[in-house]
Order: structure tokens, then sequence, then C-alpha cells
């Protein structure tokens, strides 16, 4: 008797420790992913389409283009896709279109847009099994700006995951381009554009849905279907104080700070108001956002956080912002608050990219770090900080190549540094890897105007420690790119010691660079990394 119940106590531990495990992974699944697993041919329309199609309904019609079978073809044939458009010119919809339509059911696979704790990422098991999988990442310009994402983009990869996203038009496209830069062309061939329809079509797609065409159609179908029109004269007929608060919400989407798709903290359009000199009781503010909610500007999500339609922020909502301007703003209100900050300094560094204002961009960046840094500290909060740190270390890489090269470069390598006090090779190897990089490429940047041989050293040491985890098996496309700066190094450092080793050594490193960069695959990762071989060349004088 003792040993039956001996044993059921053990199967019941056995079964309780096992449920356990399974609960904790599922809301480690739950944290990363919309879709953790789904069947394209089960997909809802709210699935892909998210909050638009809940508050503004779904028409079965649809009007099919030339390019929604070249998506369904790419899927089919097992190949990524990538597709760009205009605001509102009907990528998301093409893609859900494509995805339901399907001959073959897929698996599909919807992350959240939300930062990525590779201690905590997961890929969902059913993905590894059956038939082949998709992930759908809409707004991929919105997921690069996300910490850690190239992780999760890696991991899908390594998979032979088919991965299908969408883009906006310009500037939004040139930051992706500018943010993964081989990444993309590894990954996706030529984008499909989602061309604008003529008015003709336009009035047909209206007939079809019972929609009014807008007085000014502009092309895109989409705005057939968000009452663009109607919301700017409902925004005229709102009262001043609730336009300060749309504006409120505007200006903080223009400085990033909001959770996935425009989910804003109410506490903090409260905090942007009283800055405008907007101040109310609780419960009219209650009134308030009930009244902006009956008008279609905002979903309230629970208690404590809105949703707003990204295009009312963008097109129908009126403020004359100056994006610097926002930007210094709001750091001075959210000066206390480490993810706010952390935010603002994120949008600063993904503008600033692209900008012709670059310094001013990564000065806001670096301030906006600096003082997250003051809260989120290496002793309570060792992730954060090393995120940080690591951000901060690429804004003042991006500061020195416009200003004040030597002070800028130090002062990243002294950053990089301490994020790999927490990013150790043990236990974080991506990002050990990726930050050995980003740090052998600020000792190379300082090797151009000081301390040539000594800086050199430096930057072929980071080098090679990240060419231990940037394998041409693991990682081939992070491979290639060590190769190629280390190639670099290896050349410099050959202008003023053991110019006949170092010259072999970066010949190796350019040579290994193009195992990966074929001139077929990579047109333009080959051209710049052959150049670079050329030049060594002719410097070497055939050494």
């Amino acid at each position: 008797m003792i040993a039956i119940i001996t044993i059921i106590i053990g199967t019941i531990g056995v079964l309780a420790t096992l449920f356990g495990l399974l609960y904790n992974r599922h809301r480690k699944l739950k944290a990363c992913y919309e879709i953790i697993w789904k069947k394209s041919s089960s997909l809802k329309p709210y699935d892909v389409l998210g909050e638009r199609a809940k508050k503004y309904g779904f028409h079965t019609y649809y009007y099919e283009r030339s390019e929604d079978e070249s998506i369904k073809e790419k899927i089919e044939k097992e190949e990524n896709a990538l597709v760009v458009g205009n605001p509102l010119a009907g990528k998301t919809r093409a893609i859900y279109h494509a995805l339901i339509n399907l001959d073959k059911p897929h698996n599909v696979i919807i992350p959240r847009l939300v930062d990525i704790n590779p201690i905590d990422f997961l890929i969902p098991l059913r993905s590894l099994f059956g038939s082949k999988s998709i992930l759908v990442l809409d707004d991929l310009d919105k997921f690069i700006e996300k910490q850690h994402f190239i992780y999760l983009l890696q991991e899908y990869l390594k998979r032979k995951t088919i991965i299908i996203a969408s883009c906006r038009s310009e500037p939004e496209y040139d930051k992706l381009c500018k943010k993964l830069q081989i990444e993309l062309s590894s990954i996706f061939d030529e984008p499909i554009k989602m061309p604008k329809i003529s008015r003709e079509e336009g009035e047909e797609v209206a007939k079809q849905t019972g929609k009014d065409l807008p007085t000014e159609f502009d092309g895109n179908i989409g705005s057939i279907f968000l009452p663009l029109d109607t919301m700017r004269d409902r925004f005229e007929s709102c009262i001043p104080v609730e336009k300060g608060v749309l504006r409120a919400v505007k200006r903080l989407y223009y400085a990033g700070i909001y959770q996935e798709r425009e989910i804003f903290s109410i506490e903090r359009i409260k905090q942007v108001c009283l800055r405008k000199g907007i101040e109310m009781e609780s419960y009219e503010w209650d009134e308030m956002f009930n009244g902006l909610k009956n008008k279609g500007f905002i979903e309230i999500i629970k208690k404590d956080h809105i949703w707003s339609e990204e295009t009312y922020l963008q097109f129908v909502i009126e403020d004359d912002i100056d994006t610097l301007d926002n930007l210094n703003e709001m750091m001075a209100i959210f000066s206390n608050d480490a993810e706010a900050l952390f935010n603002i300094g994120n949008k600063a560094c993904h503008i600033g990219v692209i900008d012709i204002q670059k310094a001013e961009y990564m000065k806001v960046a670096i301030k906006c770090y600096e003082e997250v840094l003051t809260i989120w500290t290496l002793k309570n909060f060792r992730m954060q900080y090393a995120s940080t740190q690591n951000n901060l270390g690429n804004a003042y890489s991006t500061l020195a190549e416009v200003e004040d090269n030597p002070v800028n470069s130090n002062r990243a390598i002294k950053t990089y540094e301490e994020a790999l006090k927490v990013y150790t090779l043990e236990r974080f190897p991506m990002q050990y890897a990726t930050t050995q990089n980003n740090l052998g490429n600020a000792y190379s940047t300082l090797a151009e105007v000081e301390k040539k041989e000594k800086n050199c050293k430096e930057a072929i040491k980071a080098f090679e420690k990240a060419l231990k985890v940037r394998t041409l098996e693991g990682f081939p496309m992070n491979y290639a790119i060590t190769q190629n700066n280390l190639g670099i190094a290896c050349g410099m450092l050959a202008e003023v010691e053991n110019k006949a080793e170092n010259c072999k050594r970066a010949k190796n490193a350019f040579k290994e660079a193009l195992e990966v960069f074929t001139k077929k695959e990579f047109p333009q990762d080959y051209q710049d990394t052959a150049y670079n071989l050329s030049k060594l060349i002719d410097f070497c004088e055939g050494e």
C-alpha cells in the first residue's frame, strides 16, 4: 500500500513539474507572438490586420492585382517576399489574401511588435513539424527598431522559414535598407511594389463594398475604407482640449513612446497634456477619452491604455511638429522614465541614420541613453543596462562618422566594453558577437585618425572574437560581414607593421567574405569586397 501511495505521489509530482514547464513555455510564447501557430487557411482577418479589422470591419470583396499573384507564387515556391507600398496601399490585406488562398496550407507564425529577450525567446514547437512555416512581419521597418530583432530573424532563417514582410515606401524603406544592410539583400529578392489604382478602379471598389470614394482620392486603395475626410471634419469640430489631447498622442507617436502597434499609456498622455497646460479631474479624463472613442479617434484598451489608428495620427490630426524639437521636449517631460527615454533614444537613432541632421539626432539619442543609465544600472537592470550601452555605442559610432572622430570613437569603445560585462560569450553568444563586431568597427574608425597600429590590433582582436560565434556554417552573412571588416583592419595594419604577414591575413579575410558575397546573389556586397581586395593587392604589390 505504501509503495502504491509513493508511486502515486511521485507520478503527481512529475505531472505537476511537466505542467509547470509547459505553462511557463506557453507564457513565454504568448509574450513573443500574436499567432504562435495557425494554419494559413484558418486565419481570421484580425489575426493579420489587427485592431483595424476589429474597429472598421472586414469586407470579403477583394480587388485583385497582379502583385497579389506574385506574393502567392513566392510563398508556394518557398521564397521570401517583401511587399512595399504607400500607407493604405493594401500591403497587409494583400498578404492576408495570399495566405488564405494558398493551394497547400502552411503554418503561420506572427510575432508581436516587441523587444526580444534572447533568454526567454522560443520557437513554437509545432512550427518545426508538418507543413512549411511562414513568418509574417507586417511593418518590417518597425520590427527592426526593436531590441534584438535580428536575433529572432536569424533563428528563423536558420530553420529556412518562409518570411513574408511588408514595409512602407520611402523614407521607411530607406531606413530598412540602412539598418539591415546586407541582410536585406540576402533575405529578399526585388520587393513587390503595391501600386496605386486609378480613380475608375477606385469607383468600382467603392461600389462593390458600399463605400463612398473620397473626394480627393489619392490612389491608395485603403483610403476607401478609412474615412479620412470624415475624420478630418471631426477633428476640425473638436473643442480645443480634445485637439490638445489628440496632439499629445501624436507627439508621443512621433517620439516612439508607445507599445506594440500604437498602444499609448494614458498616464503618459496626461503628462504631455500637463506640459501643454491641459489639466483635468479623473472623471473629466474619463469623459474625454470616452468622447474621443465615440468620435472614432481611439479605442480604450483595458483602463490605462488606448489604441489610436496610425493613419489618423499621421494624416488627420493636425499639429506643426518639428521632429527634433519634439524629441527634445519629450526627453524633458520623461526625464525620470527610463523606458520612455530609451524609446526616444532609439527613435532619434533610427531617424538620424538617414537624415541630413545626423549629428543632431545622435546627440539627442546619446543624451537619452546617458539619462537611462542613471536608472538602469549594471547592478539592478543588467539586460537593460547592456542593451542601452550597446545602443549608446552605436550612437557614438554614428556621430564619429561626421563629428570629432577620436572623442566619439573612444566613447563608443568604452560603452561597448560596458555592454560586454553582461554580453558574455558563454551566456549571450549572439549579443557577444554583435557587440564585438561593433567594438572592432569602433577601433577601426579610431585607427583612421590616431594610433593606427594599436587600434588596428584591438580591432582585429574584436573581430576574431566575433568570429568564434559568427561561423560560416551557422551565420554565413554575419561571418562574411565580420571577415570583410577583419580584412579592412588587417589591411590598415599592413601599412605600419609586418606588411607581408598582414597583407596575407587581409587577403584571406576578403576571400572568405567573397565565399558568401557571390557576384550573382549579392552584387553590391561582392563589388564592395572585391574592390577592397583589389586595393589591398595594389598596396601589397603582389605579396
